[in-house]
């Protein structure tokens, strides 16, 4: 069941479900499924938001993000070659894993792209770095948000009443 008010519009502070799917631009089906959300809070990428906001319950809209819209350029000063000694002994590394790399400052996930004999080849890019992003989305329920979940800054669930407790 639906949450259907005067504030059935996507805008800030409200949750909202949705069914959406993101494709490259040869048509690879990057996802598809839902999602519950906080709008406004900066959970999902700014340009995305930007789109949404102001749709109504039903509506479907189709948009493209150019990379520097969704993840950006692929940039690459990302790649480099690390010593195998960086990587867990008691794990098999192979092309294509996904290692983190923490840091001072944050957390880096690393993709492996090349095995040689004098380290790893990685990218710390986001593998959807570069690529324009076709996203095709239908609202399918909008709700306001509770005092909690705008404290925490996040949906906790799309229940018909917000939920008040955590």
């Amino acid at each position: 069941m639906y949450y259907r008010t005067k504030m059935s519009t996507v805008a800030k502070n409200n949750v909202v479900r949705m069914h959406f799917s993101v494709k490259d631009d040869e048509g690879a089906q990057l996802y598809e499924g839902h999602l519950v959300y906080l709008h406004g809070h900066g959970n999902l990428l700014a340009a995305v938001e930007r789109e949404l906001t102001g749709m109504r319950i039903g509506e479907r809209k189709k948009f493209r993000l150019s990379p520097e819209e969704g993840y950006g350029n692929y940039n690459e000063e990302l790649l480099g070659v690390l010593p195998y000694e960086v990587f867990p002994t008691d794990q098999r590394i192979d092309v294509g894993m996904v290692f983190e790399l923490h840091t001072k400052e944050r957390v880096l996930l690393l993709q492996i792209k090349e095995l040689r004999e004098n380290g790893v080849l990685v990218d710390a890019n986001h593998p959807l770095a570069g690529k324009h992003l076709n996203f095709d989305v239908t609202i399918e329920g909008v709700r306001p948000a509770s005092a909690i979940e705008m404290e925490h800054g996040h949906a906790h669930d799309f229940l018909e009443k917000p939920c008040e407790d955590t």
